[in-house]
């Protein structure tokens, strides 16, 4: 019901909205959309979304829940929905569901976007949804203004494609996902000084370094399959795994050099030495990541 409740939030702000003299009520929402309450609706509504897909994608990669089964099962029954607050949301929900419904009820919109995903089509909806709420939060929280807010809102972009590409069932297309994951994470990068976010370019360092070597991985798969299919290969063939193969090998030299430039940034300024300990919040992500820097230089 959260989820909801917080989607038609932004739909109750502009019904609600009392026009000015001479304006109509369009005009009024679209000021509305610049603000920072319509910004922190969206962005909450995008957050409970984004949980909802991080736990399908789990399902789907056959992890396991650390909570008990009443909160691992929290959400997947959509509650009977009326009227919120009187309000005919019916436009809303059509909006939300990011494509033409059709002949699809109400109800099973609503199920379908407060319910932990299941299918590829169900994620599917909640990724637009998601992404579409990102972008109305963008609108306020933008990097030259509000920087520390904008990156959170580009790694929880940057974070829907991973789990998006958790329930695609082809190859080249959860390339796709996770090379759009790459460039959103490397250009927030880019644009930011690390003499003053340093915390958040480790973190986004950390994260496109995994997005690098998630990507590596389903590449070097194309390459298994097309050698399995080419037991024989001719001229052709062969120039293609090989081409397949470089591919392969420079994104896992790009994947080296974030951890690379990850590990770099604990060192020690003057004189660039290894620190003594690492930070306690930093300590788990770098023992996680040490045996990933050997795959990839072996």
């Amino acid at each position: 019901m959260l989820q909801m409740t917080l989607s038609f939030s932004n739909s109750i702000l502009c019904d609600r909205l009392q026009p000015a003299e001479g304006r109509d009520v369009s005009e009024s929402c679209a000021e509305l959309r610049e603000t920072k309450i319509w910004a922190d609706v969206s962005r909450l509504t995008a957050e409970y979304s984004l949980r909802l897909l991080e736990q399908g994608s789990k399902v789907v990669l056959g992890s396991r829940f650390t909570a008990d089964s009443a909160t691992a099962n929290q959400g997947r029954n959509a509650p009977t929905y009326g009227k919120l607050f009187n309000e005919d949301t019916s436009a809303a929900l059509l909006e939300a569901f990011g494509k033409d419904a059709g002949d699809v009820g109400l109800a099973e919109i609503i199920g379908v976007l407060s319910k932990q995903p299941e299918t590829y089509s169900d994620a599917a909806c909640l990724f637009r949804w998601t992404c579409r709420l990102l972008s109305e939060a963008s609108s306020y929280y933008t990097l030259d203004e509000r920087c520390t807010d904008a990156i959170e809102l580009i790694r929880a972009h940057a974070r829907a494609y991973d789990f998006l590409a958790s329930f695609e069932p082809d190859l080249s297309r959860r390339c796709c996902m996770q090379k759009r994951r790459v460039d959103l994470l490397d250009a927030l990068l880019s644009k930011l000084n690390p003499q003053f976010y340093m915390v958040a370019c480790r973190q986004i360092m950390f994260e496109c370094g995994d997005a690098l070597t998630a990507l590596r991985d389903l590449n070097e798969m194309k390459l298994k399959n097309f050698s399995a299919k080419h037991s024989k290969p001719d001229s052709s063939a062969t120039a293609e795994m090989e081409r397949q193969a470089k591919k392969v090998n420079a994104l896992a030299r790009r994947a080296l050099g974030m951890f690379e430039r990850l590990l770099s940034s604990f060192k020690t300024p003057v004189d660039q030495t290894e620190p003594e300990f690492y930070e306690e919040e930093w300590l788990y992500s770098v023992l996680v990541k040490l045996p990933f820097i050997h795959c990839l230089l072996n």
